[in-house]
């Protein structure tokens, strides 16, 4: 009861704040939003008028280019040539004409004239002028003599290799049914010095040029001129048909202002950037904000003040409770009090510690625990067969097979050293299968009736792995999967990497067993045995240094044979030696 009570008082004391406060909390919001959109409107509206400026102008100068283009057929000389469809040799006429052209216009760079198989070029010479003109010629034919043009490329000369052009072209048709065309070429600064005079490309907002496909004539920005826009948000922004919409850049919003120019069909965009242009008035209304927001915190402070002394450590203590019931256990912190809420915090705090305490205990024996049962599986390892090799190292000594002598005690010393002397768990995968090779060359001298062979990636060889784990495989191998033959038995180690995970494979073509006996067949595995480790100890030792994600498959079919899959992490290691198989051979 007392609880409610005094969360009733709290919510009453919000409840009062909140009436206070929210009313000009809400006028300074209204008064901020309408002076922003009074000034955004405002600006909208002076882009809207300089980008009509600024395509007008444009759109006059092209057109005065293209008006250029026509006085071709004003000119009696010319006109006459073009009509006679006699094009052999050089017409001065046409050189003087064209040349005039270049030198009275500043911005043109190069004027071509097509007649018949002549073509007369004055200006600029571009290298790749006969490619070019090839591409586009049946476009500008098709237009009829109409005026077409075609939007900026990269054009080489003599002196420079990318060369941002864009060119006026139309047909010429004469009486005598012959098709010619006439080109003009512009330099792509042109058309930025025009907008630059427009001041479009001021701090806050860039614009762009695009043709009806989306080829970029020029922009202030990196965009490639004459490149195929591909970034799908500015081609959504220039698709826009409502002028002054906010759109979407790279997470952050803008503004559009679009025109269509009417002599070239090219669309003129300018992105508005509200951080930049707008910045005066959202700093205006950021202002307006904070002192009404600074009006709320001094009330909030006063509420605070008043009520934490007595809300706050109960707050905390009921979570502290909380997550003592959801296992996590953690301390209360607070300034130290001599009350009973300090006092009650204080227990909580010491029972926390208690209890941290009690479980590093537990973890540590647990911790103990395995480590014991690690060393135990490991000394599972009994080195027994080298007690039956220095038998055979016996007999062989009295058969005077020397050569045979030298390789089985080499071996022989190669396991003890590993065993005996090598305290490290771990080694690389190449150091095992000098191991192996070497317990592989005991055992034959044994049981002459299997073979070994091996596949092994490349990619593996440094990896690391337990020490001795293929061995008990395999011994388990000769020991039971060729019980009762002679010959024929074959062991093969598979070993490759997939993904995060190193991958080992030992099969036999032994008697198998009846994988539904599987269990039993881990039961008898289980126990210790002087003859044999077993697959268990393979399985657990992985299981304890690895976790329980890891550790080992097995597949058998009676009478065709065993396979057990081992599966591991990936230890990377700088280093690897190699496995010697000579003595094995």
């Amino acid at each position: 009861m007392n609880h409610r009570f005094t969360y009733r008082i709290k919510n009453k004391i919000i409840i009062m704040i909140l009436l206070a406060v929210i009313p000009s909390i809400l006028f300074s919001v209204y008064s901020s939003y309408q002076y922003y959109k009074d000034s955004f409107n405002r600006i909208i509206e002076e882009k809207e008028a300089l980008v009509e400026e600024m395509t007008q102008n444009l759109d006059f100068q092209l057109q005065y280019y293209a008006n250029i283009s026509m006085t071709a057929y004003y000119n009696e000389t010319i006109l006459d040539y073009i009509n006679s469809g006699n094009y052999d040799g050089v017409n001065e006429n046409v050189e003087a004409y064209l040349s005039g052209i270049v030198n009275s216009e500043s911005n043109v760079e190069a004027v071509v004239m097509e007649l018949g198989d002549t073509r007369y070029v004055e200006g600029y010479r571009y290298h790749n002028l006969d490619e070019y003109l090839e591409r586009h010629r049946e476009a500008v034919k098709e237009k009829k003599g109409k005026v077409i043009w075609i939007p900026t490329e990269t054009m080489s000369g003599r002196y420079h290799s990318n060369l941002k052009t864009f060119a006026l072209a139309r047909a010429i048709n004469s009486t005598e049914g012959t098709e010619g065309t006439f080109w003009m070429f512009f330099s792509a600064d042109f058309i930025s010095d025009i907008l630059s005079y427009q001041r479009l490309d001021q701090e806050g907002t860039s614009y762009y040029i695009l043709t009806e496909d989306n080829v970029v004539v020029c922009s202030s920005r990196d965009l490639p001129a004459g490149k195929k826009l591909k970034d799908k948000e500015l081609i959504r922004a220039f698709e826009n048909e409502k002028s002054g919409k906010k759109i979407k850049l790279s997470s952050d919003e803008s503004i559009a202002v679009s025109k269509i120019s009417e002599e070239t069909g090219w669309k003129t965009t300018v992105i508005i950037d509200p951080d930049e242009v707008f910045g005066v008035v959202k700093e205006l209304r950021r202002m307006t904000i904070w002192l009404m927001l600074l009006t709320a915190l001094v009330l909030l402070l006063i509420y605070f003040f008043l009520t934490c002394y007595i809300f706050e450590p109960m707050k905390r203590l009921s979570t502290g409770m909380k997550n003592v019931s959801d296992k996590k256990f953690e301390k209360i912190g607070f300034r130290k009090k001599t009350d009973e809420m300090g006092m009650l915090i204080t227990n909580y705090n010491f029972m926390i510690d208690e209890i941290m305490r009690l479980m590093s205990e537990v973890r540590e024996e647990e911790k103990e625990k395995n480590e014991e049962k690690m060393k135990v599986l490991s000394m599972q390892i009994n080195p027994h067969f080298v007690f039956n090799t220095l038998n055979t190292v016996k007999w062989m000594a009295i058969s005077n097979k020397q050569t045979n002598i030298k390789c089985m005690i080499e071996s022989l010393i190669a396991l003890m050293k590993s065993v005996t002397y090598t305290r490290k768990e771990e080694v690389f995968v190449e150091e095992e299968l000098e191991l192996l090779a070497s317990y592989v060359y005991i055992q034959k001298m044994r049981f002459v009736n299997f073979e070994v062979g091996y596949e092994v990636d490349d990619n593996t060889k440094k990896l690391k792995i337990l020490k001795l784990l293929l061995q008990p495989l395999v011994e388990n191998c000769i020991l039971h999967a060729f019980q009762g033959r002679r010959q024929g038995g074959v062991i093969k180690i598979r070993i490759y990497r997939q993904e995060e995970a190193l991958h080992i494979w030992v099969e036999d073509n032994g008697i198998g067993f009846d994988m539904r006996e599987q269990e039993k067949f881990f039961e008898a595995n289980r126990e210790e045995s002087a003859e044999h480790v077993g697959i268990y100890n393979v399985v657990q030792r992985i299981r304890l240094n690895y976790g329980e994600s890891y550790g080992a498959e097995i597949q058998s079919v009676s009478g065709a044979g065993t396979k057990v899959h081992l599966t591991l992490p990936v230890l990377e290691s700088g280093y690897g030696g190699t496995y010697d198989q000579s003595c094995n051979n």
